[in-house]
């Protein structure tokens, strides 16, 4: 189970440690505003077993090609539904990727490794994007069926300083001049239905529990039986 700011995520995901990552270091900002879905535009035929070179060599194009400091996801997504951390710090950070330019400020970029163009996403892969986004959100109480006015900071469609209204999650393409996420644009009401679902199941994570399983008295005392526990505090709560 991953930490984060907020609560625990309800589901594994791979740890950078896992793919042998390189040393790097990553800004963050104040908060996460939206959601951006990808695609890596990348082969679609591996094994579960060359992911961690997959992400490997996608780091390496990243940093020494592109010049980024890091990947540019904050999470990526393979074919058999695992969700693997990307760039480093997001697990409990808002961390600012280089995923979507102008949007990447404020957002959490998910990306499925594949191209997605004319083919379509397995369920299992929509499911983990959705899984992710509704955990992440849900951290700055960001709601997945909602939308805002955001303001480009210069993409390749939208120009620097003007303000538009979007989805909480979008794809890149709502964002930027191109094609990405493929056919994974048309799945992407589902996902922010099914993203609501784990944003409500992470909130309840919140919320303390407990159960008083009798109280007793005579001679001047009560006794009270039970337990509560509050997952956000490690500290002593009132009952």
């Amino acid at each position: 189970i991953a930490e984060a700011a907020g609560s625990p995520a309800p589901f594994p995901i791979q740890p950078r440690s896992a793919w042998n990552v390189r040393s790097t270091s990553t800004s963050t900002t104040s908060a996460l505003k939206m959601a951006v879905v990808h695609h890596t535009a990348s082969t679609n035929a591996y094994s579960s077993g060359q992911v961690p070179s997959i992400l490997r060599s996608m780091q390496a194009y990243h940093m020494d090609t592109k010049g980024w400091s890091d990947i540019a996801y904050n999470f990526l997504v393979d074919r058999f539904g695992t969700i693997w951390e990307g760039r480093g710090g997001g697990m409990g950070n808002a961390v600012i990727g280089a995923h979507a330019m102008g949007f990447n400020t404020g957002s959490v970029g998910v990306s499925v490794i594949g191209n997605f163009v004319g083919a379509g996403a397995p369920s299992v892969a929509l499911e983990a994007v959705a899984r992710v986004v509704g955990w992440r959100l849900e951290a700055y109480g960001v709601n997945p069926l909602a939308a805002s006015n955001f303001t480009s900071g210069g993409s390749t469609s939208i120009p620097a300083g003007q303000v538009v209204y979007r989805s909480h999650v979008v794809g890149h393409q709502e964002v930027g001049a191109t094609s990405c996420p493929g056919s994974i644009q048309g799945s992407l009401q589902w996902v922010r239905n099914r993203a609501r679902n784990w944003y409500d199941w992470t909130a309840a994570m919140h919320n303390p529990i407990g159960r008083a399983d009798g109280v007793t008295g005579g001679d001047g005392v009560i006794t009270s039986a039970g337990f509560a526990y509050d997952p956000d505090t490690s500290s002593p709560i009132e009952v």
